[in-house]
């Protein structure tokens, strides 16, 4: 009896702690601080009158240039998207 009770124990101890991560990982403040998002506005409204997803526009200027609007690259592309 006395190993069920363990077993129950370490059970619910891990279901609890599952529990709190994953209330955790969907906390806004979370996501906002893991992964900013350096000019969101100006992306929001680009992407929504030219059609385009904002979070594409989003990666492309992370990957890019790291969101630095003065960006130069050495085959002389510029800003946030590096274009020429």
């Amino acid at each position: 009896m006395v190993v069920n009770f363990r077993r129950l124990r370490l059970f619910l101890i891990i279901l609890l702690i599952l529990f709190g991560i994953v209330y955790f990982l969907q906390a806004k403040w979370f996501w906002q601080a893991s992964y900013p998002w350096p000019y969101k506005q100006e992306m929001v409204e680009v992407g929504a009158s030219y059609g385009v997803d904002p979070f594409l526009l989003a990666a492309v200027a992370k990957v890019e240039s790291g969101f630095n609007p003065d960006a130069r690259s050495d085959a002389g592309a510029v800003g946030l998207m590096q274009v020429m």
